[in-house]
């Protein structure tokens, strides 16, 4: 006992000196209610249980206004994790956390606005293809290099790379992957091993073990130390193959040990180390290097906890408790809710004594947990409960209690169906979302208008998700509410508004897709896709290129509705087609038939029957560049299948031949 109330008693003095560091939960609530940009971070820092709550959310929200003001980068990226933290948590939580990035890369360096690119291209690839092109030539090789793994971004990225003479790794290995030619890749090869550039020979020698050739991927990564002793890749590389490689030799097994060594020594991996502990565990001639291993995994909190899950997994179980209690009296709270929920029974001790005493022990870190008063350490011990610990589950009293006490909303979260009047009074977003929901898709028509009042709580907010969820309600018709186009029309206005993109795509269905005359609508169409085309919609930007093309509401304007098509045309098939037809035509631009063409081509490309329908009329007309052949001109009338235009003249054209015949 005297033991224990030691370990207590280290707790309680490591809290102490925590709190005593900082200042009160209210002392920076005070602070940060008068603007303090540090105290709003401290606060999160100090007390990041704080945020959970319902109070806690509420001031971040008050708050966000202030933090807007901010020219530190380092304290928005700060933030950004901030409202981050949760999701659904803030009202329009994803576009707060956008103009936090906006602003940092207003404020702050090109690193930024790379930042900013590679989070959004993906929601508005116009408008951040034109941001990148203003810093491609600006950027180092190291943010290109970061660019280029971008799934949106990296061919443009590659490209200014290789137009300043840089290949990458990565490339030199997929180019040894995808040569079919065996001469070309075995010249490659030998180039490569004649080099001495050890990213090269490292991407060969990644090439080999990947294709199994285990001996020469070896000898090509000695090679690589050769030239840079301390090589990480290398090193590496060289400690995994030698342990995996099968039937491992004396030769294999020292190398595995040297290597492992090496990277470890010079470079502290965590992963060499745990494969010295593998060896000793396959092999008691290795028992020297448990301690070295364990003595360097030691050394880093990273270290340690691998080292614990170790000693679970190989069911070292003494050891892994061992290690679980030394780390629970430093206050690692997942170390102490392990020691709840999963203390380890040694081998060969499970006599009713034993158990009692695990149980004991179990009790002891429960107590002490929630004696020591710190709220984000009771709430992770009971969420890791809540999750491993049947017992726990069929009695969640105590924990019931702790959140509604401290209105821990994430707390609720985890108990939504005992809590859900409250999490609906507290307007929790992903909560309402959920709730609502089971009422919509119910079975009675008040269910369906329990769930349309849920969703008007956050609506009234401003809660873009709840408006653009209601106009599509009314829009389609969901649960047992009928279909109400002006209301959904009048929701996805209030959300167009606030700046959704989806909101203002969708109105361009429905301001679009209205046949009558209407001055009005028509003005609020041209309206709408002018903002659809601020923010990328394609669909916008397409359709208000059609209206400069052919002037249905607006005036023609020719060279408006190129700059539209251009926006588009590596993406659209229709803008393609559509720029090739004003190329042919000579209008807004001069007169181009190459360029023609070439516009039609890729239209085809993209399966389009228009595509396919003018390069059928090029080639049944002999329209330059092409001559006249009907067999061409019929095969892609043919590929047109679903163009009426393309039909008539494949009936024609074959009618002619078999007239011929």
């Amino acid at each position: 006992m005297k033991v224990l109330n030691k370990i207590f008693l280290s707790i309680f003095l490591l809290i102490s000196i925590l709190d005593a560091s900082n200042l009160s939960e209210k002392d920076y609530i005070k602070k940060a209610n008068s603007g303090n940009i540090e105290a709003m971070i401290e606060l999160y820092d100090n007390y990041p249980y704080f945020l959970r709550t319902k109070t806690g959310r509420d001031l971040y929200e008050k708050w966000y206004k202030s933090i807007l003001k901010s020219k530190d980068t380092k304290k928005l990226s700060k933030f950004i994790e901030i409202y981050n933290t949760y999701p659904d948590y803030f009202i329009n939580q994803m576009d707060k956390i956008k103009k936090l990035y906006e602003l940092k890369s207003k404020v702050g360096t090109l690193d930024d606005t790379i930042d900013l690119i590679l989070e959004y291209y993906r929601i508005n690839k116009y408008k951040y293809k034109k941001i990148y092109k203003t810093i491609e030539k600006k950027a180092t090789i190291d943010q290109l290099l970061k660019l280029e793994k971008s799934y949106y971004l990296g061919d443009y990225a590659k490209k200014e790379l290789e137009r300043r003479g840089y290949k990458t790794t990565v490339d030199l290995y997929n180019q040894l992957r995808n040569l079919s030619n065996k001469k070309e890749l075995e010249t490659l090869k030998e180039k490569i091993l004649s080099s001495k550039n050890v990213d090269d020979l490292n991407s060969l020698a990644r090439y080999f073990n990947s294709e199994d050739q285990k001996i020469k991927a070896i000898e090509t990564y000695k090679k690589v130390l050769s030239l840079d002793a301390k090589n990480y890749v290398a090193l590496s590389n060289l400690s995994k193959i030698c342990f995996y490689r099968s039937g491992l030799s004396i030769e294999d097994e020292e190398d595995a040990v040297k290597y492992s060594k090496l990277a470890i020594e010079y470079h502290q991996s965590i992963p060499s180390m745990l494969r010295l502990l593998e060896m000793y565990k396959e092999d008691i001639k290795y028992l020297d290097l448990f301690p070295y291993a364990v003595n360097q995994l030691m050394k880093s909190t990273e270290g340690k906890e691998k080292l614990r899950q170790f000693y679970y997994k190989r069911e070292m179980n003494e050891y892994g408790n061992k290690l679980s209690e030394q780390l629970a009296k430093e206050g690692d709270i997942y170390a102490m809710t392990d020691l709840i929920i999963n203390y380890k029974i040694y081998p060969f001790r499970n006599s009713s004594d034993f158990s009692h005493e695990i149980e004991g022990k179990k009790i002891y870190w429960i107590n002490h947990i929630i004696e020591s008063k710190n709220k984000n350490f009771i709430s992770k011990m009971y969420e890791s409960r809540l999750k491993h610990d049947m017992q726990f589950v069929s009695n969640t009293k105590p924990y019931e209690k702790f959140v509604l006490e401290n209105e821990d909303i994430i707390g609720m979260r985890n108990l939504r169906k005992i809590f859900e009047k409250q999490l609906i009074q507290m307007d929790d977003i992903q909560s309402i979302f959920k709730i609502a929901d089971s009422y919509l898709y119910g079975k009675t028509v008040e269910g369906s208008k329990k769930a349309l009042e849920i969703y008007n709580r956050l609506a009234k907010k401003g809660e873009i998700a709840a408006l653009l969820k209601l106009g599509d309600i009314y829009g389609y018709g969901k649960g047992n509410i009928k279909v109400d186009k002006n209301k959904a029309i009048l929701y996805n206005e209030k959300a167009a508004k606030l700046g959704s993109k989806e909101a203002v795509s969708n109105l361009t269905y429905y301001y679009c897709c209205n046949k009558k005359k209407d001055p009005k609508m028509e003005k609020k169409r041209i309206k709408i896709l002018k903002k659809g085309v601020e923010l990328g919609i394609e669909r916008a930007i397409l359709l208000l290129a059609y209206e400069y093309h052919y002037g249905d509401i607006i005036k023609k304007d020719y060279k408006k509705a190129i700059y539209h098509y251009n926006l588009i045309k590596d993406d659209n098939s229709y803008a393609m087609n559509n720029l090739g037809s004003l190329y042919e035509n000579g209008f807004g631009v001069k007169k181009d038939l190459n360029k023609a063409f070439n516009f039609f081509t890729k239209s085809s490309e993209k399966r389009n029957d228009y595509g396919f329908y003018n390069l059928g009329r090029f080639y049944e007309q002999g329209i330059s560049p092409v001559k006249k052949d009907i067999e061409k001109a019929i095969f892609y009338y043919k590929k047109a299948e679903n163009n009426s235009g393309a039909k008539k003249r494949l009936a024609i054209l074959l009618n002619n031949k078999k007239g011929k015949q």
